[in-house]
């Protein structure tokens, strides 16, 4: 079951340890936000950051997707279990990676249930770690990733006979949409060891199986088709949508930005664990204008974001490099609090076309 957590004061209450943010062996991660509105983009920023981190740090050739995916889809294996702390793990290989989801609510991405239903990805506020490591790609009914000191998964699907099938629609996406319409999913259970425990121990798993589904992957890479009815719209620099972008030494970003009548919030941290797995960090949250306030001419700006955010954040223009960004701003992510404010930190105040 999926539970709310709460941030606050570099804690995050009765969900185990935090652990202090290492700040060593960081990718860069700058997902462009100047073309996305709203809660409904949350999920292609939060895919395609895993997918350009993911392929920086595993071998080559383990995200290569099939450009003819419509009539050769992938084949993914795929199970949700409980972890200790309230929170949810949801465990996924596909082409020889094995990524695991892990938040105290539905996670940013989309996931597929026991009982083969598509579940949505999470548009509105959440944080979430996803673990990924290269897996055995020889079978896809054999799930095995070695998370070092994380733990260890080892298991083998075994079918009950039942299969699942969902219809999806790529009306109104363009012609070149890489995913499947006709999803299979065989309803089956994962028997052997599932043994996890996330940094700090905020959160445990030791399970012999879980029920889970191997079948048509349902990665999906489309874009909308954009209309240009009446021509196309012009967009001045005074009208512009306002970014707000906080870049670390180490690549720790976080982005502020108007999106329509609200305002969005973006955070997003990498880090190595081992030698083969590296951990992605992404929280989102959505809320009212003045949650984000800034002045006409972009000299200064107030943040104060929703949770998984908590505190608040102050940005000051100045010649040169003095802009001055601080405050008690930071996210929560599951276990691990990071400041988003600091000298390790620089802010950027602009307006985007």
């Amino acid at each position: 079951m999926y539970n709310k957590t709460e941030a606050a004061s570099g804690v995050v209450r009765g969900r185990g340890s935090v652990v202090k943010h290492d700040q060593k062996n960081h990718f860069l991660l700058a997902p462009s936000l100047q073309r996305r509105g709203g809660a409904k983009f949350a999920a292609p920023v939060f895919l395609c950051a895993l997918i350009v981190v993911a392929s920086l740090a595993l071998p080559a050739g383990v995200w290569t997707m099939d450009l003819d995916a419509r009539k050769q889809p992938g084949t993914s294996a795929e199970f949700t279990v409980s972890g200790t702390n309230g929170y949810s793990l949801d465990v996924k290989s596909e082409k020889g990676t094995v990524t695991i989801v892990v938040a105290d609510q539905r996670p940013p991405v989309p996931t597929i249930s026991a009982t083969g239903d598509i579940r949505s990805a999470n548009n509105g506020n959440v944080a979430a770690s996803t673990y990924v490591t290269a897996g055995s790609p020889r079978n896809p009914n054999v799930i095995e990733a070695d998370l070092g000191s994380l733990g260890t998964i080892s298991v083998a699907f075994q079918p009950s006979g039942k299969t699942r099938v969902t219809k999806v629609s790529l009306k109104g996406k363009t012609k070149k949409c890489v995913g499947a319409e006709r999803i299979v999913r065989h309803l089956g259970t994962f028997t052997g060891s599932i043994k996890f425990q996330g940094e700090g121990s905020y959160t445990t798993v030791d399970l012999p199986s879980a029920e889970g589904t191997v079948g048509t992957s349902i990665f999906r890479n489309c874009t909308t088709k954009v209309s240009h009815r009446g021509g196309r719209a012009q967009s001045s620099s005074s009208d512009g949508p306002v970014f707000l972008t906080a870049l670390s030494r180490s690549a720790d970003i976080f982005i502020a930005s108007t999106c329509g009548p609200s305002r969005c919030f973006y955070a997003n941290s990498v880090e190595l664990l081992a030698k083969d797995v590296i951990v992605v960090r992404s929280a989102q949250a959505f809320a009212g204008k003045s949650s984000f306030a800034f002045d006409d001419v972009l000299n200064s700006a107030r943040l104060t974001p929703p949770a998984p955010f908590s505190g608040r954040g102050s940005f000051r223009n100045g010649p040169g490099d003095s802009s001055r960004w601080s405050g008690s701003l930071q996210v929560a992510f599951p276990g691990v609090a990071m400041p988003l404010t600091g000298p390790s930190f620089k802010a950027k105040l602009r307006r985007g076309g």
